[in-house]
């Protein structure tokens, strides 16, 4: 991109780096503070004083804050990578998305690395470069939505590079590894975007609501906005296709205006030009010849 983004990528990372170190260093404390009291300061005397009863809930109560502090510490880091994960589902911008994944030193869980770079990819447009990176990825290390995001992109890239009957296999290969309610549902979201783009692909528009609706209804309230300006920018060309205009670009307005950097508003650009071109070509009305 021509403009410098690197300020923004500071800013990221400060605040990133900030979360981080402060988790780290509650943790640390944690550590200190259990083996400060459970080995220099309760000792056997402490039993002979308050009694065995009373000594032992005394060491559960220590171990008790331990954990807390510890699961604030964790806390504090997963926040701190919210930083990073926001640029890209909150304020849309996966190219400063990126830069920041470029900024870390990660030693460990590299394949999950590799899927967050094949998102920053997609979401830019780079669909090619997407796809090398996901061929890169060993998915039997990737859990959770990073599983999910592999599959839903290598779906996605199969439909564009016009290989759309192997998904299927891909939809099998995720069925087959489910292990749990929350894998189930991944699945049920999988299924139901590759479902959107088979029937918007055989024209089947009363199906294509009824998937969207499905997918939409399965990410709940906690929808994120790069995943409301893909609803939007569907829905907007189901409207298209049906003829509803007005409609059509009430979502493409919505998509223009919060869409950041995604290339769906370089979609939402060209459907809207579409569209004003066949209202033009509509409002000219055939001119009679008069003698």
């Amino acid at each position: 991109m021509e403009y410098h983004i690197e300020p923004a990528v500071n800013q990221v990372m400060a605040k990133y780096y900030r979360r981080k170190w402060t988790g780290v260093g509650i943790c640390a404390a944690a550590v200190i503070y259990l083996i400060y009291l459970e080995i220099y300061r309760m000792d056997y005397r402490i039993s002979l004083v308050v009694g065995g009863f009373a000594s032992f809930l005394l060491t559960i109560s220590v171990f008790a804050v331990y954990l807390v502090l510890a699961a604030f510490a964790i806390f504090m880091m997963r926040y701190g990578a919210r930083a990073i994960s926001e640029t890209l589902s909150e304020a849309c911008d996966p190219y400063l998305y990126e830069a920041c994944l470029n900024r870390l030193n990660i030693l460990f869980y590299k394949d999950r690395l590799a899927c967050n770079y094949a998102l920053a990819q997609y979401y830019q447009g780079e669909f090619d470069r997407a796809w090398g990176t996901l061929q890169r990825i060993n998915v039997y290390k990737l859990k959770g939505s990073f599983k999910l995001n592999y599959y839903i992109l290598l779906s996605s890239l199969y439909f564009k590079r016009g290989m759309g009957g192997h998904v299927a296999e891909l939809e099998q290969a995720y069925r087959s590894g489910i292990r749990n309610k929350r894998e189930q549902k991944y699945f049920r979201m999988l299924c139901a975007g590759n479902n959107f783009i088979r029937a918007m692909g055989n024209r089947d528009y009363d199906a294509s609501f009824r998937f969207l609706r499905e997918r939409e209804a399965l990410n709940g309230n906690m929808c994120p906005r790069w995943q409301r300006i893909e609803y939007r920018i569907r829905e907007a060309q189901l409207y298209a296709a049906l003829g509803e205009k007005e409609s059509a670009k009430l979502n493409l307005r919505y998509v223009l205006q919060n869409g950041g950097r995604i290339f769906y508003v370089r979609e939402a650009e060209h459907l809207m030009s579409e569209l004003a071109s066949k209202e033009e070509t509509e409002g000219k009305e055939p001119q009679k010849e008069t003698e």
